[in-house]
């Protein structure tokens, strides 16, 4: 490819770029905080999900500025969540937070990292009870609403790529709790549950019930888990699947986006 080739194409992405309609759900945006745990934190790394949706934005929507706050802290639950609200995302005064949380909250019910060993009983005080769980929810909700800021819920990812076992069963009950939330109080709510485990089934059918697709743990998502955390959220934000599929990240300015 000439240079001029180069030149030609990074002035057709731009043109492309700022001809397209920014989605109706972030035009009056410009601040995101995205709170979380550690999945969060190393969202903001290069092939998180938070960096994947900046870069998405950028390249997208180049006529429009958004920052993007990463307020992920490893090993947080949703009571730490809600004890550094007002400092991790008030204080920013954003248009919009991201709520990502609930893995530990189960996870840490079925083992003690303190002593290394399982509690199979799911009931470990470490953990987090439904109703705690759901409560801590519902104040970020309604201390966000009440200055103003939009929320957007997002659905515990599975805990180890096994759909039956235990703390996926129990993580069940938080989802749903997670989502009546988000009804009740007209925020966004994404499920990011259900596509990790439609993935995690069909790949497993083939590669085995071991088989780790979407981590590189069994709960840390992998740059291909992160990516699917942000098409979720981007579809849900109102871009298309079919524009995410034809905007590959890794392009360096060289695409043609024409979808």
């Amino acid at each position: 490819m000439t240079l001029t080739q180069s030149s030609s194409l990074a002035q057709n992405e731009a043109q492309h770029g700022h001809n397209r309609a920014i989605p109706t759900a972030l035009a009056a945006i410009q601040k995101i905080v995205f709170l979380g745990d550690s999945i969060t934190e190393a969202g903001g790394e290069r092939g998180g999900y938070v960096w994947f949706i900046g870069q998405y934005l950028q390249g997208l929507y180049p006529q429009h500025t958004w920052q993007l706050i990463n307020a992920g802290i490893s090993g947080n639950t949703a009571l730490k969540l809600r004890a550094r609200f007002t400092s991790d995302v008030l204080a920013h005064h954003p248009q919009m937070v991201v709520i990502y949380v609930g893995v530990n909250d189960v996870w840490h019910r079925f083992y003690d990292f303190r002593l290394n060993r399982p509690v199979p009983t799911g009931d470990f005080p470490a953990g987090t009870t439904l109703a705690d769980y759901r409560a801590h929810l519902e104040y970020m909700i309604t201390t966000a609403q009440t200055v103003g800021i939009q929320v957007l819920l997002l659905s515990p990812t599975p805990i180890r790529e096994m759909p039956h076992n235990p703390e996926n069963q129990q993580l069940q009950a938080y989802i749903t709790a997670g989502q009546a939330l988000a009804q009740d109080h007209n925020t966004g709510w994404v499920n990011l549950y259900e596509p990790f485990i439609t993935l995690i089934r069909t790949y497993q059918t083939i590669a085995g019930p071991n088989a780790h697709l979407l981590t590189t743990d069994g709960v840390h998502p992998n740059r291909a888990g992160h990516q699917v955390i942000a098409h979720a959220i981007l579809q849900a934000w109102g871009v298309s699947a079919v524009t995410l599929q034809n905007h590959p990240v890794d392009c360096v300015g060289l695409c043609n986006f024409d979808v």
